[in-house]
């Protein structure tokens, strides 16, 4: 009996070691998977963490770039180039910021220091900003991110035909490009435009966001197209092509949106040194004249009364030998400039003009000569604030020049060409007009106050040792 009673109980207690040992297993499992759970949550959140440090400190190294570049483009307006660069510390040609113990979630801390090449630069000089951003963490190894951008000055004319309006071209109207500087070297002479240089890189563009605000009729056009968001019009026949040689109307190159600031370009104050005219130029004459006087740049500059313009006809000729700059600044509602019958503006090899004007311009007779053959050479600049400014071309006279005149209409009517660039309120093209843009004006440099910031021509993070040795000296500070 007594056997019978305990086997029972034997096998009861079986089962309940069998029942703990399989929670003490499962128990385990457990313990293990949430410890594997625990160390993936915190290797997540470590390298969610680390991500967020990286992307700070690209964020941070760029918005230093930003502080620099934005001192650089007050250079221009600023009492003096210490005064642009205020708060930086300048040492030779060398301006450097840091900013310290910067503050950031998860505490976080941060480092961040700038460094400019040349805060000063010359013209033409392409001076680097470099930035350097350190991350610390609360814990854990820190990290840095080291970004260096080239500057160039950012042209006006880095377009060809540009409108605030409408572009209207006639059915045998024809646009394209060439390079006057095809070496790179103003020294040597300019490259005049024929069929052996043309290219296929000029622009036209509105940033009208009208549809049909371009419409090119029957018109060739080597290059692209932009609008403000509007739809392009154009005939059977027309052309658009990015081959010097294309046929056909590739609807690929029309680019929207397109979007440009400009800005109305403002005259620089007249320097202590200027020639003054009160009287129109009817007469053939030749600038500089015996004893006109140059400004401390060099340049002469021709202050005009209002109601004394420049009015050439017959066989009359202004000739510009040198770098003249003239101001018809009290001019608006009337014409500055005119030009007919067979009289003409020619700019002499070696010579320079600009003018500023609020008045109209009026070029027609064998119009404005440039024995240059590059357009920055030949500047024309339409102040006028207003919408009532004209400047037209009629004849059969090939005009080399570049003109920034956003709140003027521009045509050419006949069969003279352009060559240079145009920024208009309205631009139309008739006849057997045609427009050749000269991609050296990309290289175009202006300090006049007319609208030349700073801009960056290279971008590059500075991943490699090599890259960032050589920059090792220059941050410490």
């Amino acid at each position: 009996m007594s056997c019978a009673t305990n086997r029972p109980t034997e096998r009861g207690g079986g089962a309940r070691g069998s029942v703990l040992i399989t929670c003490l297993l499962f128990s385990v499992i457990i313990g293990i998977a949430l410890t594997s759970y625990l160390r993936v949550a915190r290797n997540s959140y470590a390298m969610a963490d680390r991500a967020f440090l990286n992307t700070t400190a690209l964020t941070l190294a760029e918005q230093g770039l930003e502080e620099g570049l934005e001192s650089y483009n007050q250079l221009d307006n600023a009492a003096s180039p210490a005064a642009a660069w205020s708060g930086w510390t300048l040492a030779g040609t060398v301006a450097t910021r840091k900013y310290v113990n910067l503050a950031f979630d998860n505490g976080a801390t941060g480092t961040l220091q700038v460094y400019a090449t040349d805060y000063n630069p010359a013209a033409g000089a392409a001076p680097r900003l470099v930035a350097k951003a350190t991350l610390l963490p609360a814990s854990g190894l820190g990290l840095s991110r080291m970004i260096e951008i080239t500057l160039r000055r950012r042209t006006v004319f880095a377009a060809g035909l540009v409108a605030r309006g409408t572009i209207t071209f006639s059915s045998n109207t024809v646009v394209s490009s060439w390079d006057s500087d095809p070496d790179n070297n103003p020294a040597t002479p300019a490259v005049g435009y024929s069929a052996a240089v043309k290219t296929a890189n000029a622009f036209v563009g509105t940033i009208s966001t009208a549809d049909g605000a371009i419409n090119t009729g029957a018109g060739d056009i080597y290059g692209r197209i932009g609008t403000g968001g509007g739809t392009v019009t154009h005939d059977a026949g027309a052309v658009l092509s990015t081959s010097p040689t294309g046929t056909g109307w590739n609807n690929g190159l029309v680019n929207i949106p397109f979007v440009s600031n400009l800005d109305t370009p403002v005259a620089p104050a007249l320097p202590a040194t200027v020639n003054s005219i009160t009287s129109p130029i009817n007469t053939g004459v030749t600038l500089p004249r015996a004893g006109d006087n140059a400004a401390a740049d060099g340049k002469y500059y021709y202050n005009f009364a209002a109601g004394a313009g420049i009015s050439l006809t017959g066989n009359n000729t202004l000739t510009v030998a040198d770098n003249v700059v003239l101001y018809l600044q009290n001019h608006a509602a009337t014409t500055a400039v005119s030009v007919g019958g067979n009289g003409k503006i020619l700019v002499a090899s070696g010579g320079n003009l600009t003018v500023y004007t609020d008045g109209n311009i009026a070029i027609g007779g064998n119009g404005m000569a440039n024995a240059n053959a590059n357009a920055a050479s030949s500047l024309i600049y339409g102040t006028n604030a207003g919408s009532g400014q004209t400047i037209t071309m009629t004849g059969n006279a090939t005009t080399v020049a570049a003109i920034n005149a956003p709140n003027a209409d521009f045509s050419i009517t006949g069969n003279g060409e352009l060559w240079g660039s145009v920024v208009a309120r309205n631009i139309t093209l008739n006849g057997n007009a045609a427009f050749r843009y000269d991609e050296a004006l990309l290289d175009f440099s202006n300090t006049t106050g007319t609208g030349n910031p700073w801009g960056i021509a290279k971008w590059r993070e500075l991943t490699l040792s090599a890259e960032r040795v050589a920059y090792a000296a220059n941050f410490n500070f």
